[in-house]
């Protein structure tokens, strides 16, 4: 298609333009996408992060375990000054580490 003046089109010319079709031969390209070591790495990472975060603050299985403890330290319903001060001190421990 020419233009010879703005607003004329050179009859000519203006039905001679056709669109390309492929070759039957070429082969067809497919988009793909790679995610790279470092990337994995923190995706990883995050589904570590999101694990832990959804963990229950408290462990009902340590706390069952610190329960039969004081149970078997236990005699007629009194317990050993020795052993409440080891507890006293473990939790706080625990508690601000």
């Amino acid at each position: 298609m020419t233009i010879n003046k703005i607003n004329q089109v050179n009859e000519t010319q203006a039905g001679s333009i056709q669109p390309k079709a492929p070759a039957e031969n070429t082969p067809v390209s497919r988009d793909s996408v790679s995610i790279s070591a470092d990337g994995q790495k923190k995706a990883e990472l995050a589904k570590y992060i999101e694990v832990v975060r959804n963990a229950p603050d408290i462990r009902a299985d340590k706390v069952e375990e610190a329960r039969k403890n004081l149970a078997s330290y236990m005699q007629d319903s009194t317990v050993n000054k020795n052993v409440l001060d080891t507890i006293v001190e473990k939790l706080f421990r625990s508690l601000y580490k």
